[in-house]
């Protein structure tokens, strides 16, 4: 299975529902794959969460949970329009991903050509959140 996640921690309860089935095939010994990809990847950052009035723990804390169950995977932003040093910093590139801490560990940096890859190896079962 494939999970692509899209969205950020917020707004919705959408990557809350991912996680759920994150773990319902982790429990299953279905190999999953989950990616984060553009407002998605507020997701890995460390703590990241909404100001809410449920009592759930924090996403980051629920995908940590997860690590080494499933693999996860996040797609760096793209800057590569410019040379500029000040985007190569920016968030979410590959730079700024690379450097320890500023996201959650145990999840691994690919392109968007091993998304594809991902897809035409495992062209059914994929979920997008």
């Amino acid at each position: 299975m494939i999970i692509i996640i899209k969205t950020p921690p917020y707004g919705s309860e959408s990557v809350l529902g991912s996680l759920f089935i994150v773990l319902s095939t982790a429990e299953q010994d279905i190999p999953t794959k989950v990616i984060f990809v553009e407002q998605g990847l507020y997701n890995i950052l460390p703590e990241q969460n909404t100001d809410n009035l449920i009592d759930i723990p924090p996403i980051s804390d629920l995908i940590m949970q997860f690590v080494g169950m499933v693999h996860f995977f996040a797609i760096p932003n793209d800057f590569s329009s410019g040379e500029d040093q000040i985007k190569k910093e920016e968030m979410f590139s590959v730079d700024w991903m690379k450097k320890k801490g500023n996201m959650l560990p145990g999840i691994k940096i690919i392109n968007y050509a091993q998304l594809v890859e991902f897809l035409e190896q495992q062209p059914k079962n994929i979920l997008t959140f």
